[in-house]
């Protein structure tokens, strides 16, 4: 990862912990966790064996990683930028 890259982004990084000091941020994680249709209620269905066929427990398991995926978002480019960071250290190093 170039320096640009890894700028880039630490601006995106940026960008997610200002969207998650926004009011609407919890709105949206509630919604995406507990709403109609939320995260919680679709890990029990599947758990408990709510998928009707394989093309079901697929689409729902898919939902979920995706939904979980933005939700973590700002994590994984934390980790993202934590490896960067090391990597660049090194390459100096050398």
């Amino acid at each position: 990862m170039t320096e640009d890259e890894l700028r880039a982004l630490v601006e995106q990084h940026h960008q997610l912990e200002e969207l998650e000091k926004h009011p609407g941020w919890e709105v949206l994680v509630d919604y995406v966790l507990h709403g109609p249709a939320g995260s919680i209620g679709r890990q029990r269905a599947l758990v408990n064996g709510g998928a009707r066929d394989w093309d079901a427990y697929q689409r729902e398991s898919g939902w979920l990683q995706g939904a979980h995926h933005v939700l973590d978002a700002r994590k994984n480019i934390d980790q993202m930028v934590a490896t960067a960071r090391l990597q660049l250290s090194e390459t100096e190093e050398e």
